[in-house]
């Protein structure tokens, strides 16, 4: 693989999305998490309770990190201290500021006030402050459970704690289809944070909401949690999950990619025995609706199977698979889009065929979670607060080796 694949579109932590997944963080780490959004009057996003003081953490996704942020997040610190103080004698001990953007997200102006908001909190409140960010709090978040990925139709987009979706189990060391641990679960039911949307219901609505009052709203939409839309993550072109399968077959024992084209790869597995086990592997992107998803189709699957067909006779008699061998045709699709008619057509086989060949598919969100558990997916900060998916030998969050393997940040 000589290109650097990334896939397109982004991903961002923004508003009250952020808020609730960094609670769930918390929780998994052994903290108390506040359960309201107010203490004493004052706002907050999440505070911390321990049995020295609290924990005040700012959360933000901006694209722009400036300095007029920060010097909110100081007034906030010092007058959240203040009114504990005086009513729980206890005050403020540690600020946090969360920020869900890369280093190039700050101005200079705030980079500068920061270091001046951090010796004010600490001279005149004796108060400790710290900055969680970028891959590294990509990492943390991905690590402990909380953070997931699901395909909605052909889009990756970020899942909650409580949805079913694809997310490092840091017991098991490997990526799963579930929801965060129950322990983390049954702590964040008992605060506010749990009755927040999801990453992806929060944008579909207020889209759908902001179409039908597009020609009566003088001003732009407030009542949700973040400015923007994000749009997703899809693959950029079918050459880049073709390369990208190709390195995850290469990474087990006795398994060869013996030919490879556009939208195909031939593999040779041997057995501990001897034995060749041939599979055909043929790629699909989708094909595109109206609205611009991409779905697989009983015509789509009907036609990929035929293509297979004539491509293993042809292998066959070129010499490249034994004329007796059976051989494993599987379908690979990046979408969880599947009509009910395609997914039933997936396996069936003509009789006269039925000897030689046998059909499997994987839809999206099994591609996903197999490539992220090799190590060939990993996360990062593309720039500002889009986060993105990328291939191998990029510097990103990804495992660190097959099966019982830990999340870092690193390259393949």
């Amino acid at each position: 693989m000589s290109q650097w694949v990334e896939m397109d579109g982004a991903l961002r932590l923004e508003g009250a999305f952020l808020e609730k997944v960094f609670a769930a963080y918390a929780i998994s780490k052994g903290l108390k998490v506040i359960p309201r959004p107010a203490t004493e009057g004052k706002q907050h996003d999440v505070l911390l309770d321990q049995y020295n003081g609290y924990i005040h953490c700012e959360c933000t996704g901006l694209a722009e990190i400036t300095g007029s942020k920060v010097e909110r997040f100081l007034n906030d610190t010092m007058e959240l201290h203040d009114r504990l103080s005086r009513k729980h004698g206890r005050g403020v001990v540690e600020a946090w500021f969360i920020v869900a953007s890369h280093e190039n997200a700050w101005t200079a102006e705030a980079a500068e006030e920061f270091q001046k908001a951090k010796s004010l909190l600490k001279e005149k409140s004796n108060i400790e402050t710290k900055i969680i960010s970028s891959n590294q709090l990509l990492l943390e978040l991905l690590k402990s459970g909380v953070l997931g990925i699901r395909l909605v139709r052909d889009r990756v987009f970020w899942a909650s704690p409580e949805d079913m979706a694809i997310r490092y189990s840091p017991s098991q060391k490997c990526f799963v289809y579930d929801r965060c641990g129950e322990h983390v679960l049954n702590e964040l039911r008992r605060t506010h944070f749990s009755l927040l949307p999801s990453f992806y219901w929060d944008s579909y609505y207020r889209t759908m909401l902001e179409e039908a009052i597009k020609d009566k709203a003088e001003l732009p939409l407030s009542v949700f949690s973040y400015p923007h839309p994000a749009e997703g993550l899809q693959w950029r072109s079918l050459t880049d999950l073709v390369d990208c399968y190709g390195e995850y077959l290469n990474s087990f024992s006795r398994t060869y990619v013996l030919e490879k084209g556009r939208d195909f790869i031939l593999e040779l597995h041997t057995s501990k025995r001897g034995h060749d086990y041939y599979t055909l592997h043929i790629f699909t992107l989708g094909e595109q609706r109206d609205s611009g998803a991409r779905y697989v189709s009983s015509n789509l699957v009907s036609t990929l199977k035929g293509r297979a067909y004539i491509f293993i006779e042809d292998l066959k008699k070129t010499g490249k698979i034994p004329k007796d061998e059976r051989v494993g045709i599987h379908i690979v699709s990046s979408t969880q889009y599947w009509t009910p008619q395609a997914w039933g057509e997936g396996p069936e086989i003509p009789d006269v065929l039925k000897e030689e060949l046998y059909i499997e598919h994987k839809p999206g969100n099994e591609l996903l979670k197999d490539l992220l558990n090799i190590g060939i997916l990993g996360f990062r900060f593309r720039e500002r607060n889009q986060v993105t998916l990328v291939g191998p030998r990029v510097e990103s969050v990804r495992l660190s080796s097959a099966g019982a393997g830990e999340l870092l940040f690193k390259d393949q």
